[in-house]
């Protein structure tokens, strides 16, 4: 097929209109392509963005933790797609923070590696993500766990689906905290996160609530087979962490999961409850264990 220099005017000013901020990263994390949006997002001119780190578009206290993991998502031979969903934060030029919306796309061209970043301003709405969203790992916060998970509640009842509330708490987390550096313990939060991510469906939810704590809502599960199964594959991925900075580590999980065949008798906050008594009962009994209630 022949590109005329006509077709390449229209595929720029189609870019340059899109109300989605576009940045195309190489192997090595250098900008290489910047859209207009993009460029009014971060308050940089076209030649500014070009040849520019794209870690200088974190705030600095996640730049460690994401050039570690922007390596590792670039050197890796089964990087996959991160669709639209998380909310982080970025840094403009002026150095301000502001709140955006990220997906990542990889691909090779000609067997070189690249990124496509796309990037959703979310400025107008930065009171609500602010407070419903976790900064670091970009997982709603307990405000909105409960909000979610509280309409799942009435729709699972409505249609007679059963659910199930995780109540997660890492075990080891303090002394990798305390021994390395915060930095490695927010690239571990930042892994669990993905993991956590990666095994939910669509219509389930995952929150950081605080500290080394997750909680998950599971609607329309079919049985608790299936739940242990989960868990449990959840627990074994954690556990698989060895390395984080070139330090052995070693991390896993207790998680305590409350399976209920009729939401509609019970409230969120109630099944919170039983998950984290269940997930200390774990953690008590030797750690590293998924516990389900009886009843």
């Amino acid at each position: 097929m022949h590109i005329t220099d006509h077709s390449i005017g229209i595929l720029k000013a189609i870019l340059d209109h899109s109300p989605i901020g576009m940045l195309l990263v190489n192997k090595s994390g250098c900008i290489i392509f910047s859209n207009l949006k993009s460029e009014r997002i971060f308050g940089y001119r076209n030649k500014e963005l070009l040849g520019l780190s794209i870690d200088r578009l974190v705030p600095n206290k996640l730049h460690k933790p994401h050039e570690s993991m922007r390596e590792e998502f670039s050197n890796s031979s089964t990087s996959h797609a991160m669709d639209y969903g998380r909310v982080l934060p970025a840094r403009k030029k002026d150095n301000s923070e502001i709140q955006v919306q990220i997906g990542l796309n990889p691909f090779k061209y000609k067997s070189e590696k690249y990124t496509l970043v796309s990037i959703i301003d979310m400025r107008n709405q930065v009171l609500k993500i602010a407070s419903y969203h976790d900064a670091l790992t970009g997982l709603p916060n307990r405000n909105l766990f409960k909000e979610l998970s509280n309409n799942l509640l009435h729709l699972a009842s409505r249609n007679q689906l059963c659910i199930a509330v995780l109540f997660i708490d890492l075990d080891g987390f303090k002394y990798i905290n305390d021994t390395f550096s915060h930095s490695t313990g927010d690239k571990i939060l930042c892994k669990v996160s993905e993991i956590f991510s990666r095994s939910i469906r669509k219509n389930d939810v995952v929150s950081r609530i605080g500290g080394d704590e997750f909680v998950i809502f599971l609607y329309g599960i079919k049985n608790k087979k299936a739940l242990k199964k989960l868990a449990n594959t959840m627990l074994q991925q954690i556990i698989s962490l060895n390395y984080i900075d070139n330090h052995k580590i070693n991390i896993s999980a207790s998680i305590g999961a409350h399976f209920s065949t009729q939401p509609g008798k019970q409230l969120i906050d109630d099944l919170l409850k039983d998950a984290d008594k269940l997930m200390y009962d774990a953690k008590n009994t030797g750690k590293a264990k998924v516990i389900i209630n009886n009843d």
